[in-house]
Formats: structure tokens, C-alpha cells, sequence
């Protein structure tokens, strides 16, 4: 956007058509500008009447009340007259150009619209607009003048002198230009023509002891940085141009945008933006302390839950009940799963998210190794290159060790169940099979524990199943007694905020669906 300020009234858009509102919208409010909207013409006209906007962009076909009528009625109000309208018109519909700016319209777009060609022509306008209101208030102060003072040469001279004032007192700074180049045609200095107070107020040099002279006289060390190859490439092409600059010979950064009305010449406008410069670096020191301090946090509730977890395996060597002791180990591996993901955060360069499938494949090798003993168990991780917050690695890391601990224990019987001819176990029933997993059938099949996890449909997507035994049929897991299940149940449902499925007819499988947090 320009530098102009521009006042504090929206752009009224005026369209019967949804989606060309939507496109011009976003447009207009990635620069910024403030946006009201109307989808008819006498919609339009009571928007106007109650809060009269700076622009005004028309479409010219709408039902009931066409663009041009709004404008008629619009130009025919003293009161609204003076807001420019722009018309919003299909490229081929040249005889409605030409009559809405027959009816006072200033300017039109043709759809379908082009970003930079909406932002120009609206800046454009609303610049425009902006000079009209000063020379408005102007005119305003030299018409009560010549009531006054009855003098038009006194009147033209005050008119002139407040004009230089807004000059003299902008809060920008300002500066005209003329290049120098070598016999080549490049640049190679600039001379200063003229420049404001504002200036003066920003680089600290005296416009008395500059204009005339040559940049490299005025600042030593002035070709270290890049204002002279930038200011001679606007004045020579007269392309614009806006940059931030460190200047090192005046020790300031600058926000600058430097532009040419005649070749050869540039004007820059330009304020200090020192301390915001300055602010943001020491944001951006402040930031890596932080990121140093959460690591330093990361670190000692790993070393913290591992201590614990310590203290739980000495706890649960010097207890004899084997109920308590495999709840000990329960516990135990709980604990784990909660110090892997800070180790993960500890390690990582995103301090907030891990890599998930890199974490599932951690915290089952630690209870394959604790758990799985000789038997001959495989397990297959298959996971999506997912990274998520640490908020839901844990709960899902605990119903992962959960569910996998489980099916260590209790789903691969050791020995295991060997079926009679028929393919049913001993106590009459059907053995288990899984086709996804390939099924123990004939107790042929090798046993299988498998992880999955993705995104599917907008939400997360983890099962942990395996080609085991299965649940017995008449165990109802909502309302089980089992500690690991109900706990399993609680993280899925409240504190993910999801769904948990469970298939236990072929093996079993347990699929949990959640989204990420909002």
C-alpha cells in the first residue's frame, strides 16, 4: 500500500454475485483496506445514506436496481456526489464503460478481476480522494479568507504557503533527487534537489548543507550500501520501488519507497524505523532463550520420569504379589511413554511437535524388548510422515504402550492354543483369524502386531491391532473392569476429544479417530 494515509471510512462493494464479492474482498483486505458489502442497489443506497464510504466499487448488472441508476441517484445528492464510484464491468461490455463514466463514474475493473490491477486502480482512487478532501479544507480556509480579506493575490499567496506547509510538516520524510552517472550511463552518484523538515528530523542532516551537493560528499561510506544502484535504476526507468535499508553511514534503518516524474530524477519518501528494527531482533534473542529454556524444561522432565520410572522398577523388584507387581510394570510403562515424547521434544528442531511414526516406533521397541520376551511376535509400524503436538503424542502414546502391552500378554498365548482338526480351539469356538493380518488359521499364521497411523477426512487415524486370539464374547470393553481398557477409553474420548472403535471378532482391533486441536 502507498504511504498516503488514508481515512478511517471502508470501501462499500456492490455486487449481486457472491463470489466476485469474495475474490475482490480478499483482494482489497490483503492491503489492508477496511470492507463493507452490499448485494443490491437499494442495499447500496441505505449503507450510503448511513455510513458514507470513500470508494465505492458498482456493479453495473444487478436485479431490480442496476449499477447505473445507483449512480444517478448517487451523483444527484449533494451529500454523496462527491464519492467516487468505480464500476465493476465485463472486459467486453465497452458501451457500459463508456456510459458509466458519462454518469460521473472515475474509473472501471473488468472481470474477471486481476489482483494488481484491483489494488492500483483502487489506491489510486482513494489517493485521489484523499488530495480532494485536503484541497476540499483548503479551499474551504481560502474561501472564508477572500470573505475577510477581499484580496486575491493575498489569498493565492496563503493558499500557496499553506500547501508547502503540508510539505514542510509531513511526519514523512522527503527528498527530491537528481542522478549522476559515469560515460557508460550508470549511476554513480545523486545530488540533493530539495528537502523537507521531516527529512531533516530523520537523517539529522541540515537541508542548508546538503541541497546541491553530491551524496558521496555529504555521507562517507555511502557506496557500502545499496542507494545509489537502487535510486539510479527508478530514476533511469522509472520504476518504483520500496525497501527496508540499514543506512551505515547515518547508523538508522529506513523504510523507504522511491519514485521518478522525470527521467533522470527521484523522489524518496521515508520514515525511521529504527526502534521497530530494533524491537524485532530483540524479539527474535528473547525467542532462543526461550527455545533454550523449553529444552532445558524438555530435559529435566525426561531425566525427572526416568528417575521415576527407576524408583517403580526398584519398588517393584522388592514386591512378592504378582498382581502388584505387573501393575508396577503397568505403571512403568506408562511412565516410559510419557519420557519418550519429551526426549523427542528435547531433540527436536520444532520444539511444540514430533515426528509421530518415528515415536510409535520407539515406544514399541522398548515393549517388545520388555515384553515380548523370545517369542517369535512381529510387528509392523506403518505410519504417515506426521508431526503433532506434543498435547497429543502423549495421550496417544499411552494407549499405544497400552493396547501393545496388552496384546503382548494376553493375545499370543504361551504355548499357544493349538486347534484340534476342524480348526476350533479346545474349549469348542472358532479360532480367531484376521485377513487384514493374514489370520491365525490352523494356527498357520505368524504372529502379528500392527500399528497404523494417518490423516483421513480432515482427522487423525490410529489402530493398533493384532491376529490373536480376539476378545472373549462376552466382554463388554465400554464397561470392563480392566484399568488399561478404561483408561484407554478416557484418553480416546475426553481428553483427545475423539472416538474408539473396537473389532475383536477377528483378533482385535482398536481404531481411534480425533482432530487436531483448534
Amino acid at each position: 500500500m502507498s504511504d498516503v494515509q488514508y481515512s478511517s471510512r471502508p470501501i462499500l462493494i456492490v455486487d449481486d454475485t457472491p463470489e466476485d464479492i469474495k475474490v475482490i474482498g480478499t483482494i482489497l483486505r490483503q492491503k489492508g483496506f477496511r470492507i463493507t458489502f452490499a448485494n443490491s442497489g437499494g442495499k447500496a443506497l441505505e449503507i450510503i445514506k448511513q455510513n458514507p464510504p470513500d470508494l465505492i466499487l458498482l456493479d453495473i448488472k444487478m436485479p431490480d436496481m442496476d449499477g447505473f441508476e445507483v449512480c444517478r441517484r448517487l451523483k444527484a445528492n449533494e451529500t454523496t456526489q462527491d464519492i467516487p464510484i468505480i464500476f465493476l464491468s465485463v472486459g467486453t461490455e465497452t458501451d457500459n464503460k463508456l456510459k458509466g463514466l458519462e454518469l460521473g463514474a472515475v474509473d472501471y475493473i473488468t472481470k474477471p478481476f486481476e489482483p494488481v490491477e484491483v489494488a492500483i486502480r483502487v489506491e489510486k482512487q482513494l489517493t485521489i480522494r484523499n488530495l480532494q478532501r485536503q484541497l476540499e479544507e483548503k479551499n474551504a480556509q481560502l474561501e472564508q479568507e477572500i470573505v475577510e480579506h477581499k484580496q486575491t493575490e493575498k489569498v493565492l499567496r496563503e493558499s500557496e504557503e499553506k500547501y508547502r506547509s503540508l510539505f514542510d510538516n509531513s511526519l514523512n520524510g522527503f527528498a527530491l533527487h537528481q542522478i549522476v552517472t559515469n560515460d557508460e550511463g550508470q549511476p554513480i552518484d545523486y545530488i540533493f534537489l530539495e528537502a523537507n523538515r521531516a527529512f531533516e528530523e530523520l537523517t539529522g542532516l541540515r537541508a542548508g548543507d546538503i541541497l546541491g551537493k553530491r551524496v558521496t560528499e555529504i555521507l562517507s561510506g555511502i557506496e557500502k550500501d545499496p542507494f545509489i544502484e537502487i535510486y539510479g535504476r527508478v530514476a533511469l526507468t522509472g520504476d518504483p520501488v520500496r525497501f527496508e535499508q540499514f543506512a551505515t553511514s547515518l547508523n538508522k534503518y529506513y523504510d523507504i519507497a522511491a519514485f521518478s516524474s522525470r527521467k533522470g530524477q527521484f523522489a524518496v519518501i521515508f520514515t525511521d524505523i529504527t526502534e521497530r528494527v530494533r524491537a524485532e531482533e530483540q524479539i527474535k534473542a528473547a525467542l532462543v532463550e526461550k527455545e533454550a529454556l523449553l529444552k532445558e524444561v524438555y530435559h529435566r522432565v525426561k531425566n525427572n520420569l526416568g528417575a521415576l520410572n527407576y524408583l517403580i522398577e526398584i519398588q517393584a523388584g522388592a514386591i512378592e504379589s504378582p498382581e502388584a507387581h505387573d501393575a508396577l510394570e503397568e505403571l512403568q510403562g506408562r511412565v516410559r511413554a510419557m519420557g519418550l515424547v519429551h526426549q523427542k521434544l528435547y531433540q527436536a528442531q520444532d520444539l511444540a511437535q514430533i515426528d509421530f511414526g518415528e515415536y510409535l516406533e520407539d515406544i514399541t521397541d522398548d515393549l517388545f524388548y520388555a515384553l515380548g520376551g523370545d517369542r517369535p511376535i512381529s510387528l509392523r509400524v506403518e505410519a504417515e510422515e506426521i508431526f503433532i503436538e506434543a498435547g497429543l503424542a502423549i495421550p496417544c502414546g499411552l494407549m499405544v504402550n497400552e493396547l501393545v502391552t496388552n496384546a503382548l500378554k494376553y493375545a499370543f498365548p504361551s504355548p499357544p492354543l493349538t486347534p484340534p482338526k476342524g480348526g476350533r480351539m479346545s474349549n469348542g469356538q472358532p479360532l480367531a483369524t484376521s485377513p487384514s493380518l493374514g489370520g491365525i488359521e490352523g494356527g498357520q499364521a505368524s504372529p502379528e502386531i500392527r500399528i497404523t497411523f494417518g490423516s483421513r477426512d480432515g482427522e487423525y487415524v490410529l489402530t493398533v491391532s493384532d491376529n490373536g486370539v480376539g476378545l472373549p464374547p462376552e466382554l463388554n470393553w465400554r464397561t470392563t473392569e480392566s484399568l488399561g481398557l478404561r483408561l484407554v477409553n478416557i484418553w480416546a474420548t475426553h481428553q483427545l476429544g475423539g472416538s474408539l472403535e473396537v473389532d475383536g471378532r477377528d483378533g482385535t482391533a482398536f481404531t481411534i479417530k480425533f482432530s487436531e486441536r483448534r
